[in-house]
Protein backbone atom coordinates (compact mmCIF):
# COMPACT_ATOMS: atom_id res chain seq x y z
CA UNK A 1 0.00 0.00 0.00
CA UNK A 2 2.05 2.83 -1.16
CA UNK A 3 -0.47 5.29 0.71
CA UNK A 4 0.73 3.69 4.07
CA UNK A 5 4.38 3.83 3.05
CA UNK A 6 4.08 8.02 2.36
CA UNK A 7 1.78 7.97 6.01
CA UNK A 8 4.57 6.11 8.31
CA UNK A 9 7.66 7.99 6.30
CA UNK A 10 5.67 11.44 7.39
CA UNK A 11 4.91 12.25 3.70
CA UNK A 12 1.41 13.38 4.54
CA UNK A 13 0.21 15.21 1.57
CA UNK A 14 1.55 12.00 -1.15
CA UNK A 15 -0.22 9.81 1.76
CA UNK A 16 -3.50 12.07 1.23
CA UNK A 17 -3.56 11.79 -2.12
CA UNK A 18 -2.85 8.18 -2.45
CA UNK A 19 -5.43 7.80 0.21
CA UNK A 20 -8.44 9.85 -1.56
CA UNK A 21 -7.41 8.43 -4.96
CA UNK A 22 -7.48 5.12 -3.70
CA UNK A 23 -11.05 5.92 -2.43
CA UNK A 24 -12.32 7.03 -5.84
CA UNK A 25 -11.46 3.98 -7.77
CA UNK A 26 -13.27 1.88 -5.65
CA UNK A 27 -16.09 3.80 -5.40
CA UNK A 28 -15.58 4.22 -9.14
CA UNK A 29 -15.16 0.42 -9.69
CA UNK A 30 -17.30 -1.12 -7.13
CA UNK A 31 -19.99 1.88 -5.84
CA UNK A 32 -19.71 4.30 -3.60
CA UNK A 33 -21.65 2.24 -1.08
CA UNK A 34 -20.12 -1.26 -2.16
CA UNK A 35 -18.69 -3.59 0.35
CA UNK A 36 -15.66 -4.01 -1.82
CA UNK A 37 -15.07 -0.35 -0.99
CA UNK A 38 -14.81 -0.23 2.40
CA UNK A 39 -11.06 -1.17 2.81
CA UNK A 40 -10.13 1.93 1.08
CA UNK A 41 -13.04 4.17 3.00
CA UNK A 42 -11.43 2.36 6.21
CA UNK A 43 -7.96 3.53 5.41
CA UNK A 44 -8.58 6.83 4.68
CA UNK A 45 -10.34 7.59 7.77
CA UNK A 46 -7.89 6.27 10.14
CA UNK A 47 -5.35 8.54 8.18
CA UNK A 48 -7.97 11.07 8.47
CA UNK A 49 -7.85 10.34 12.45
CA UNK A 50 -4.31 10.64 12.92
CA UNK A 51 -3.41 13.83 10.95
CA UNK A 52 -6.25 15.28 12.60
CA UNK A 53 -9.24 15.61 10.72
CA UNK A 54 -11.59 14.02 12.99
CA UNK A 55 -14.52 15.08 11.60
CA UNK A 56 -13.67 13.71 8.13
CA UNK A 57 -12.53 10.51 9.47
CA UNK A 58 -15.65 10.06 11.78
CA UNK A 59 -18.07 10.60 8.72
CA UNK A 60 -16.24 7.91 7.19
CA UNK A 61 -16.65 5.29 9.67
CA UNK A 62 -20.14 6.24 10.32
CA UNK A 63 -20.51 5.93 6.35
CA UNK A 64 -18.81 2.26 6.67
CA UNK A 65 -21.41 1.21 9.50
CA UNK A 66 -23.88 2.43 7.21
CA UNK A 67 -22.73 0.02 4.30
CA UNK A 68 -22.15 -2.56 6.99
CA UNK A 69 -25.32 -2.66 8.17
CA UNK A 70 -26.77 -3.33 4.88
CA UNK A 71 -24.69 -5.66 3.61
CA UNK A 72 -23.55 -8.04 6.31
CA UNK A 73 -25.17 -6.81 8.95
CA UNK A 74 -23.90 -5.19 12.64
CA UNK A 75 -22.49 -8.10 14.42
CA UNK A 76 -19.50 -8.86 11.99
CA UNK A 77 -16.10 -8.44 13.41
CA UNK A 78 -15.21 -5.87 10.16
CA UNK A 79 -18.42 -3.57 12.52
CA UNK A 80 -16.36 -4.18 15.60
CA UNK A 81 -13.53 -3.05 14.61
CA UNK A 82 -15.27 0.14 13.05
CA UNK A 83 -16.93 0.95 15.93
CA UNK A 84 -13.77 0.31 17.99
CA UNK A 85 -11.73 3.17 15.78
CA UNK A 86 -14.71 5.65 15.65
CA UNK A 87 -14.95 5.38 19.75
CA UNK A 88 -11.13 6.38 19.72
CA UNK A 89 -11.28 9.09 17.57
CA UNK A 90 -14.25 10.07 19.79
CA UNK A 91 -12.01 9.38 22.96
CA UNK A 92 -9.41 11.83 21.52
CA UNK A 93 -12.10 14.42 21.28
CA UNK A 94 -13.06 13.98 24.69
CA UNK A 95 -16.78 12.62 23.76
CA UNK A 96 -16.52 9.84 26.38
CA UNK A 97 -20.81 9.63 26.30
CA UNK A 98 -20.82 8.91 22.25
CA UNK A 99 -17.48 6.55 22.35
CA UNK A 100 -18.64 4.58 25.30
CA UNK A 101 -21.78 2.91 23.79
CA UNK A 102 -19.76 1.98 21.02
CA UNK A 103 -16.83 0.59 22.63
CA UNK A 104 -19.49 -1.54 24.67
CA UNK A 105 -20.78 -2.58 20.75
CA UNK A 106 -17.67 -3.54 19.41
CA UNK A 107 -16.72 -5.53 22.50
CA UNK A 108 -20.28 -7.56 22.67
CA UNK A 109 -19.48 -8.50 18.92
CA UNK A 110 -16.13 -9.33 19.83
CA UNK A 111 -16.65 -11.69 22.48
CA UNK A 112 -18.97 -13.65 20.36
CA UNK A 113 -16.58 -14.13 17.56
CA UNK A 114 -13.36 -14.31 18.98
CA UNK A 115 -11.66 -16.97 21.59
CA UNK A 116 -11.75 -14.52 24.63
CA UNK A 117 -7.97 -14.49 25.06
CA UNK A 118 -7.43 -12.67 21.59
CA UNK A 119 -6.02 -9.46 21.15
CA UNK A 120 -8.94 -7.74 20.01
CA UNK A 121 -10.03 -8.28 23.44
CA UNK A 122 -7.40 -6.82 24.82
CA UNK A 123 -7.54 -3.69 22.77
CA UNK A 124 -11.33 -3.42 23.53
CA UNK A 125 -10.96 -3.90 27.16
CA UNK A 126 -8.18 -1.87 27.41
CA UNK A 127 -9.66 1.36 26.04
CA UNK A 128 -12.76 0.95 27.63
CA UNK A 129 -10.88 0.90 30.89
CA UNK A 130 -9.10 4.21 29.75
CA UNK A 131 -12.93 5.34 29.01
CA UNK A 132 -14.23 4.94 32.60
CA UNK A 133 -11.01 6.07 34.28
CA UNK A 134 -12.03 9.22 32.34
CA UNK A 135 -15.16 9.29 34.13
CA UNK A 136 -13.97 8.28 37.43
CA UNK A 137 -15.52 5.29 37.54
CA UNK A 138 -12.22 3.39 39.03
CA UNK A 139 -14.06 0.20 40.39
CA UNK A 140 -14.84 -0.29 36.92
CA UNK A 141 -11.78 0.32 35.17
CA UNK A 142 -10.38 -2.18 37.74
CA UNK A 143 -12.95 -5.30 36.84
CA UNK A 144 -11.66 -4.29 33.25
CA UNK A 145 -8.33 -4.20 33.72
CA UNK A 146 -8.47 -7.74 35.76
CA UNK A 147 -10.20 -9.23 32.80
CA UNK A 148 -7.73 -7.68 30.66
CA UNK A 149 -4.51 -8.57 32.54
CA UNK A 150 -4.26 -12.35 31.58
CA UNK A 151 -5.08 -11.32 27.97
CA UNK A 152 -2.22 -9.48 27.71
CA UNK A 153 -0.45 -12.14 29.41
CA UNK A 154 -1.52 -14.76 27.40
CA UNK A 155 -0.48 -12.70 24.23
CA UNK A 156 2.96 -11.13 25.28
CA UNK A 157 4.35 -13.41 27.98
CA UNK A 158 4.84 -12.23 32.08
CA UNK A 159 7.91 -10.22 31.07
CA UNK A 160 6.90 -7.89 28.91
CA UNK A 161 6.28 -4.30 29.35
CA UNK A 162 2.72 -4.48 28.29
CA UNK A 163 1.95 -6.67 31.45
CA UNK A 164 4.24 -4.27 33.73
CA UNK A 165 2.12 -1.38 32.04
CA UNK A 166 -1.37 -2.82 32.70
CA UNK A 167 -0.19 -3.69 36.30
CA UNK A 168 0.17 -0.23 37.20
CA UNK A 169 -3.13 1.03 35.56
CA UNK A 170 -4.62 -1.60 38.29
CA UNK A 171 -2.49 -0.47 40.85
CA UNK A 172 -3.29 2.92 40.37
CA UNK A 173 -7.21 2.04 40.56
CA UNK A 174 -6.44 0.42 44.07
CA UNK A 175 -4.43 3.23 45.26
CA UNK A 176 -7.23 5.77 44.90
Amino acid sequence: NVARVYWTTDRLAEAMTMHRRALAVAERHHGVDALDTVHAMGNLAAFLGDVGDGAQSEQLYRRLLVIYEKSIGLSHPMVATTLHNLALLLMEQRRWSEAEPLLRQALAITERVVPPTHHHMWGLLGALARLVAHLGRRAEEEQLLNRMLPIVVFNVGEGDAMVANTLLRLGECVAE
